[in-house]
């Protein structure tokens, strides 16, 4: 079996990775926010005052704030300072089409809402990126066996097929059903399996949208002569479909280069599989 490894603690992170400008300073004027009195009968102003909204109107406060919630989000705890110092340079030279002094005007922009969203979310971003690059496989444990599957009670729809372990294998929709018919009767395709919780219930972790480490269960395995595939079957994209394809196919490369076998990682989206009325795997992947 195949797992993940964290091979590095510290991420290293530069300045020069993020974009720059992310906001051009003039178009976050800070906002007054008035409150007017009225005289009921007349209608009449009687009294206006501008609010003063509460900030962080210290340069220290404010980024050790954002730090910390960059260490919350990317799973970085222990590492305060190398982060805190990062972002207070990108902050400061970087952040804006200008560079800041941190005066009030830029403590006012440098709180308004987006700013302090986007700010941690190309942090964490970067995060992410860093540690699903330093995360290294290894194999454990005993092999997952198709053999080894075991008959289930299934209530929904399965299809009859020739080169499973089973006889009828289990699918969850029209395109599960289109896709496992092709497989089934690609010629060049020697055994394949419906990957689920009750057969393989193989998974592949990786890092969501937001910094969280997930996992999923791609939809098959199929071999042919010289490739096991591992293939993830689509019909609508959720936010996080470009973190686990990138993670699979990072699973593939080191896999393949375990155990000297050829493993490759392809998604089918249904609206080109169906517009393009494939017949073989070849012509997908």
């Amino acid at each position: 079996m195949a797992e993940n490894t964290t091979a590095a603690d510290q991420v290293e992170l530069k300045v020069s990775d993020f974009p720059s400008p992310l906001f051009y300073y003039n178009d976050l004027k800070p906002t007054e926010i008035k409150m007017r009195k009225r005289d009921l009968l007349t209608e009449q102003i009687e009294e206006e005052e501008i609010l003063t909204m509460p900030f962080a109107d210290r340069p220290d406060i404010y980024i050790s704030a954002i730090t910390k919630k960059i260490q919350k989000y990317g799973r970085v705890p222990g590492q305060f300072e190398n982060i805190a110092g990062i972002t207070k340079e990108y902050i400061k030279d970087k952040l804006f089409d200008k560079s800041l002094d941190f005066n009030e005007n830029d403590l006012k922009r440098l709180n308004n809402a987006k700013v302090r969203v986007r700010l941690i979310e190309v942090f964490v971003e970067r995060i992410n990126d860093l540690t699903a690059i330093s995360e290294d496989i290894k194999l454990v444990g005993e092999e997952l066996r198709a053999l080894n599957i075991k008959p289930f009670p299934w209530s929904r729809d399965v299809f009859e097929a020739r080169k499973i372990v089973l006889n009828l294998t289990p699918v969850e929709n029209k395109l599960e059903e289109q896709f496992t018919r092709l497989l089934d009767n690609d010629d060049d395709v020697l055994a394949f399996i419906k990957n689920h919780q009750q057969t393989l219930n193989f998974r592949i972790t990786y890092i969501d949208t937001n910094g969280f480490v997930r996992s999923y269960i791609p939809d098959f395995i199929a071999k042919t002569k010289d490739t096991y595939w591992i293939i993830e079957t689509k019909g609508r994209e959720d936010v996080d479909v470009k973190f686990k394809d990138k993670r699979a196919d990072e699973w593939c490369k080191q896999v393949s280069k375990l155990t000297g076998k050829e493993w490759a990682y392809r998604r089918i989206d249904q609206a080109k599989f169906e517009k393009e009325r494939f017949t073989r795997l070849a012509d997908l992947v």
